[in-house]
């Protein structure tokens, strides 16, 4: 299977693009699929958009101020359905920005700009680790972190045109354990690399996982996890946090 999603990004500042996705691939593949469903970041309005229009390789137009990872699920005329992930890369271009247009859509505030969580004192570095489907649990998370007395490094609130990526894996190296949330059998491929890349630097793991997603729907061994506790655990979760969170 070929099926990916490709992207074009336009700069009409200040700070501010205006984007398109697609999917791209071999058009006998492309032919065998129904619709595509786009999973944006929360902020938008509508957050999930249905798309059949075969002609336009089920394109999706946008715009904002924010980098985020966008998903696909792209139903296939046989039923299969696949999940696809991109991130939405947006970069200032090499010449200064033409003006802004005076009146721009709605959507320029689509992406809303999250403050950076306050940092504490020798607070030990949790990083964050989830796929777009689990926004929002990160977010209840990344308080939970917070009131006890953690620090959250979260790549995915990062400015614009920063290299996303690469921020993700420092943050890493320098946190102290690495959180997961793994809600779904079909995985964020970021999360899988960033788990990957936390055992190899032996970080502490603790992994939540949705009620019938197996640990090792990453495709790591179960036993690589510090701990693993179901979502929605309350309990188990905050015992599990204090854990990783004591000073070593």
């Amino acid at each position: 299977m070929t099926l990916r999603i490709e992207q074009d990004a336009t700069y009409s500042g200040p700070d501010y693009w205006r984007w398109t996705v697609r999917l791209r691939g071999r058009q006998a593949e492309l032919d065998r699929v129904a619709k595509v469903t786009w999973l944006l970041h929360e902020s938008f309005s509508p957050s999930v958009v249905e798309i059949e229009d075969r002609t336009t390789r089920f394109a999706l137009s946008g715009g904002g101020w924010g980098s985020f990872d966008l998903r696909a699920q792209v139903v296939m005329r046989s039923g299969r359905c696949l999940q696809l992930e991109h991130l939405l890369e947006l970069f200032y271009p090499e010449e200064p920005a033409p003006a802004a247009p005076a009146s721009l859509p709605n959507m320029a505030s689509n992406v809303a700009q999250v403050a950076p969580p306050p940092v504490v004192a020798h607070a030990r570095k949790v990083f964050l680790s989830y796929g777009s489907e689990d926004r929002s649990r990160a977010g209840e998370l990344r308080v939970m972190v917070e009131t006890l007395g953690g620090q959250v490094l979260d790549p995915r609130l990062v400015d614009a045109g920063v290299p996303w990526q690469r921020v993700a894996a420092q943050m890493i190296r320098d946190c102290d354990a690495v959180v997961g949330l793994l809600s779904s059998e079909f995985p964020s491929p970021y999360l899988a690399e960033e788990m990957v890349q936390a055992v190899k630097l032996h970080k502490p793991l603790l992994l939540l996982k949705g009620k019938n997603v197996a640990p090792r729907a990453l495709g790591l061994p179960a036993d690589v996890y510090t701990h693993s506790v179901a979502i929605g655990d309350d309990a188990a979760v905050h015992t599990a946090l204090l854990s990783i969170l004591a000073p070593r």
